[in-house]
């Protein structure tokens, strides 16, 4: 006859429990993970688009490569059309190498906690680079920063002197 009585107790104390981790702990987390029209008004983030195969503006990524006689207006119209464009030799042959050295051996060295995760990471390993742990990084950015169509394809598309987060 107690049983039933001590099981209910359990069972009530488990979820007085459970209610006050949820309003103490959980609560302020679960609410700063929704999206709400306030927070839209003052905070912008990635928008969630479904896309098909209507989206597709081509099939083939050739259309995406930027060709050497393309001006900053031709890559700004490429990317409104396409989401991306590729803009080839943005480094030189010399700074590639060197900077593809440089990751592939500081990836090999990565300690758990420098590795960033990243969406469908099975294969795949990010981490920062700052502009003074090696030469190649430096040079690497200031070829980025220094490149005309580039700059002025970011400009056209974000405005005066946007900001570079990733490359």
């Amino acid at each position: 006859a107690e049983l039933p009585i001590v099981t209910l107790l359990a069972v009530v104390l488990f979820c007085r429990l459970a209610l006050y981790t949820h309003e103490t702990y959980l609560h302020k987390y679960i609410a700063a993970m929704e999206f709400t029209p306030e927070r839209m008004e003052r905070e912008e983030t990635y928008p969630r688009v479904e896309c098909d195969i209507d989206d597709l503006t081509a099939l083939d990524p050739r259309p995406l490569i930027l060709q050497p006689n393309q001006t900053a207006l031709d890559a700004t119209e490429n990317v409104l059309l396409h989401g991306a464009s590729l803009f080839p030799q943005t480094l030189s042959t010399k700074t590639s190498s060197n900077l593809r050295s440089y990751i592939l051996k500081r990836s090999r060295s990565l300690s758990p906690s420098e590795k960033v995760d990243v969406i469908m990471n099975d294969y795949r390993t990010s981490f920062t680079l700052s502009a003074t742990e090696d030469p190649s990084v430096a040079t690497a950015l200031m070829e980025i920063a220094n490149n005309q169509r580039l700059s002025q394809t970011l400009e056209n598309l974000m405005g005066p002197d946007p900001t570079l987060m990733e490359f």
